[in-house]
């Protein structure tokens, strides 16, 4: 059951990051007002589709659709309430700094595997 469960998570993982790549920072389409926008997310999908679908979970290209629109629904409200995606990310920084500081041979091989 762990390996459905991890290998459903890493395609659903997969498409928030395709969905974050393809509409990164603040402004995000609206698909209802654009038709340009819907072909765009239409297109997507098919490409995610070959890579991402997953049937023991019924995770099929409807899914993937519904789950891009809930990340670039949750994205929307981060933003409502302040949260500005342009704006380099600290936690992240923090994370490198830190690993660059306990050896930075480690931290040369990370970032250049």
């Amino acid at each position: 059951m762990y390996y459905f469960f991890n290998f459903h998570s890493n395609r659903k993982k997969a498409v928030r990051a395709a969905a974050i790549k393809k509409w990164p920072g603040n402004s995000l389409p609206n698909f209802k007002k654009s038709p340009e926008s819907l072909k765009e997310l239409v297109s997507l999908v098919e490409d995610l589709a070959e890579d991402c679908s997953y049937a023991p979970v019924g995770f099929h290209k409807d899914k993937i659709r519904q789950h891009i629109l809930d990340v670039l629904n949750e994205r929307r409200r981060s933003i409502r309430n302040g949260h500005d995606y342009t704006k380099v990310d600290k936690t992240n920084l923090a994370r490198h700094s830190l690993v660059w500081a306990i050896s930075p041979t480690i931290t040369f091989h990370l970032l250049h595997a």
